[in-house]
């Protein structure tokens, strides 16, 4: 494995590090000025959990890699995404981050370069080095050494002073910046074998609550629509545990619970609706020749300022009083349980109830993906897809359960599939919406009819390849290989048929 090219020291060290001799070589350090400096981040800290640093100071964005090595490019940008940034070194490291989540200001502060030299008796350079100190909420000294030909020991005497000094890899500098306790759409839930059905479902929607409401503020601040994405998400994981663990608490109080996520639910739909359509942009453009672009930005431009009043009433509703009280009370209820009410299956142990329900779920995938023809309406593919969608956020709740190596490549299948599925449901529910956005127009231009139109006609055309590419993998996960796979996933099952 090679040296590191970067280490993170104590900030204590600095002046040590600044002052003291090298063995026979000498340290010359020229000393910069403070300057302001914010360290970047996506929401869900993408960046701090891969080991990297990204932040901005003097007019350039600078990248530190986990090996240590420092990319640099102009601050230059038309937004906050990742895509925004000009061209450069910086933005192509950082081509694998998510193109939904944008970058945020994480902390901000001040960062002091220092330029050091290693030189000899004769004042040559062998070595240089450049310190960072960063002052955010907390402090953090960054080294970065950079040999010269010919001076191989006096770059190991260097950096055997800064191992001395307290010298360690620079992977936690984003954490150590902006806290390491990141936003996560997937917390763990902790199921033990003797836990009852009743603890285990209050915990999961326990946990999912502080998850819905971390999304708030950027849903308010309308950072991305990743933020309303997942609220849903979390919303959807709680509805799921009430649907499917029915008995585990009292029948009157599930149905009031599930009335009362369900019109939380209710309320996100008008604004993630047009952020999907919206969302679709490039693609509709890539589907249609140039001569019908205009007509495409029109109904852009059209959706773009239904939108604008679908989030004033998105904003309206997690500010108003009844929501407060609301989500409050019901945070309230799954933190303290005593008032939940168990149900008749309240006792039962958590491992069970979620292994008939995930045999149960499967099952009713098998059997339908039996039962598909040519003249199967797509609304049952769509309800296969929504079977998926159960299964796999039943197996990621109970996952501690299963054999690593199966589960794996049970939840990747799922995924894949739930992919393929929810395209060729995409394209059907686009048709109806295209429609619905031409009636709300008081009087649509001609431009923007007929690009609708002949869009339509393309979502149209795609409708047979992938309903037939969604049907033929569902047969390939409903096939006697996955099966086995599936079954070999789940304990005490691995013999069944």
């Amino acid at each position: 494995m090679l040296p590191l090219l970067s280490y993170l020291l104590p900030a204590k060290a600095l002046a040590s590090l600044a002052q003291g001799p090298c063995g026979k070589l000498s340290l010359v350090a020229s000393p910069g000025h403070p300057t302001p400096v914010t360290v970047w981040d996506t929401f869900d800290q993408a960046l701090r959990r891969s080991g990297r640093a990204l932040w901005e100071d003097s007019g350039r964005f600078t990248l530190l890699l986990p090996d240590g090595a420092i990319l640099a490019q102009a601050a230059d940008r038309k937004g906050n995404f990742a895509a925004d940034l000009a061209p450069g070194p910086v933005k192509a490291a950082l081509a694998d981050l998510s193109a939904l989540r944008c970058l945020l200001p994480m902390t901000r502060g001040e960062i002091t370069e220092t330029r050091l030299a290693l030189t000899d008796d004769l004042h040559k350079t062998c070595v240089r080095a450049e310190l960072r100190l960063f002052n955010t909420e907390t402090r953090a000294l960054l080294i970065t050494l950079q040999g010269l030909r010919g001076y191989d020991k006096a770059l190991e005497a260097l950096r055997a002073q800064v191992l001395t000094l307290g010298g360690e890899a620079p992977r936690t500098l984003c954490a150590r910046l902006v806290g390491d306790t990141p936003y996560t759409s997937k917390p763990e839930v902790r199921i033990e074998a003797a836990d009852s059905a009743f603890d285990a479902a209050t915990r999961i929607i326990a946990t999912y609550l502080p998850v819905v409401r971390a999304n708030e503020p950027g849903i308010l601040a309308d950072h991305d629509t990743e933020f309303l994405h997942q609220y849903r998400i979390g919303l959807r994981k709680i509805r799921l545990i009430l649907g499917l663990f029915e008995g585990v608490y009292r029948a009157d109080r599930t149905q009031d619970l599930r009335d009362r996520f369900a019109k939380l639910m209710r309320a996100t739909g008008p604004l993630r609706d047009l952020d999907v359509a919206i969302l679709d942009r490039d693609h509709a453009h890539a589907m249609l020749p140039p001569s019908l672009h205009p007509g495409l930005e029109a109904l852009f431009a059209a959706l773009a300022t239904e939108r604008q009043e679908a989030l004033r009433q998105m904003a309206a509703h997690l500010q108003g009083r009844d929501y407060a009280a609301e989500i409050k009370t019901l945070t309230r209820l799954f933190d303290k349980p005593r008032h939940l009410g168990p149900g008749k299956l309240a006792d039962v142990l958590a491992t069970d109830l979620a292994l008939r329900l995930i045999l149960a779920r499967h099952q009713k995938i098998c059997q339908a993906a039996a039962r598909i023809t040519p003249e199967t309406p797509d609304e049952d593919l769509h309800l296969i897809r929504l079977h998926l969608k159960k299964l796999r956020y039943l197996i990621e709740f109970f996952a501690p359960l299963f054999a690593p190596v199966p589960y794996k490549v049970v939840r990747k299948t799922i995924k894949g599939l739930q992919d393929l599925l929810g395209q060729f449901n995409d394209g059907v529910v686009q048709q109806v919406s295209l429609q619905e956005v031409l009636l709300r127009q008081a009087a649509p231009p001609v431009a923007m009819a007929q690009s609708v139109g002949a869009l339509m006609a393309v979502l149209h055309g795609c409708h047979g390849t992938d309903r037939a590419a969604a049907i033929a993998a569902l047969q390939a996960f409903t096939g006697p290989d996955l099966c086995t796979i599936f079954h070999s996933m789940l304990p005490g099952q691995g013999d069944l048929p």
